[in-house]
């Protein structure tokens, strides 16, 4: 079964997909079926063995270190992009034209909502050729929210949300996610749907160096800086409580959302003053260091495919601020948290004042300690049962999957 990661090949920069892929490529296994990690190279699937795609999903080749895109100059971005291919060719297992996926493989798995043309052709003839194309769904925005989506990548998020429409089988992360989709986007249930939600694994993150909260508040944002993660009305609030005499600091950590130069540029001219950082380019444990020793992790985004960042920090034992609709929180606990039903300025303000408390930080911090996550297993099962429905694998080897579960 080939696992279409040419998205995660061309831009393999650390995020919450990233891992999510990663898990997927070394955590599951199907009786009876063979993963093989793909990419698009030339018009034709290059496979590779699980191992190298998982390195490259962590950040580098083999376990060396990635190169971080970053703010690189465009023709040394484009340099870094094309030995990353050339590696990946160098480790190639086979190659299967795109216009044969139906006679050399048993099943296509596209893991990601991309918006390279390339990718939703591959994606559209897999589908047209009748062989079972799974299609991991991770929001409806570009079609739902477009106000919060960069401009040019509206129409190809789109395209992947119609073949999405299309797919007999789709894998969510969410079941508010699955939920939207189907209500909103294809308007019918989806005849073979299921829910993976992934996890933590404490283990792999750094442990905690902070054992007392530190007396300046600090708060951290993580992800992609937009509209649609409300950094703007974080940095805002931060600016009224020093005002007020706290003197709280703010860390946002990401890359610039394509497409929102005015919003980057207002953020940009605040950056770097003493009170309000914007880094990029650190890898997962730079960012779970960071977060690890912060007073809050302020999520507030209200259009979240998932939210993983949310379920890391408090792994880390770190409070978070968080829209109450935020879906990595279903099912879970509020210690620890402070969920807010309506996200803007004044509340975002709210959570801070309190969490400037060190009192309260503690309270809180030992309050997600105690907190039951999901893991990466239970999410790798979900997965599994998914693909074995799919494409017919034995079910007394894999039970199927509860539909909505």
């Amino acid at each position: 079964m080939l696992v279409d990661l040419t998205g995660a090949l061309r831009d393999p920069r650390p995020s919450g997909t990233r891992r999510v892929l990663a898990h997927i490529v070394d955590g599951v296994d199907v009786p009876g079926v063979r993963l093989e990690p793909a990419a698009l190279v030339g018009g034709r699937w290059v496979t590779v063995s699980r191992r190298h795609a998982a390195a490259v999903l962590r950040g580098g080749f083999d376990g060396a270190p990635g190169y971080p895109l970053g703010e690189l100059p465009v023709d040394e971005a484009a340099s870094l992009a094309a030995a990353r291919v050339r590696a990946w060719q160098g480790h190639a297992l086979r190659e299967v034209p795109v216009d044969e996926v139906s006679a050399r493989a048993e099943g296509y798995l596209l893991l990601e909502a991309s918006v390279d043309p390339a990718v939703l052709g591959g994606a559209r003839r897999a589908l047209d050729s009748g062989v079972p194309t799974m299609l991991l769904h991770h929001d409806s925005l570009s079609v739902l929210h477009p106000r919060l989506v960069d401009d040019a990548s509206v129409m190809p998020s789109n395209e992947h949300a119609v073949l999405a429409a299309r797919a007999d089988h789709v894998l969510f992360l969410s079941r508010s996610a699955q939920e939207e989709f189907e209500r909103r986007v294809r308007r019918s249930p989806v005849p073979h749907a299921a829910v993976a939600c992934p996890g933590v694994d404490p283990e792999e993150l750094p442990e905690s160096t902070e054992t007392d909260p530190s007396p300046t508040p600090h708060f951290v944002c993580v992800g992609e800086v937009g509209p649609r993660r409300r950094t703007d009305v974080v940095v805002a609030a931060v600016e009224r409580l020093r005002a007020g005499g706290v003197p709280a600091r703010v860390t946002v950590v990401g890359r610039p959302a394509a497409g929102t130069t005015a919003f980057v540029e207002a953020l940009r001219g605040k950056a770097d003053d003493g009170v309000f950082r914007w880094v990029d380019g650190l890898d997962d444990a730079g960012v779970a260091r960071l977060v690890s020793g912060a007073s809050a992790l302020v999520f507030p985004g209200e259009h979240e495919g998932y939210g993983l960042p949310a379920l890391e920090a408090l792994a880390l034992g770190t409070p978070v601020v968080t829209s109450a609709s935020l879906p990595a929180l279903e099912g879970l606990s509020p210690a620890g948290q402070v969920r807010l039903d309506l996200v803007d300025e004044e509340s975002v303000l709210g959570a801070l004042v309190g969490l400037s408390d060190p009192d309260v930080v503690r309270r809180m911090r030992a309050e997600a300690r105690g907190l039951v996550l999901p893991g990466w297993g239970e999410f790798a099962r979900q997965v599994e049962q998914f693909v074995a429905v799919a494409v017919g694998a034995d079910p007394a080897t894999t039970p199927p999957p509860v539909r909505g579960a």
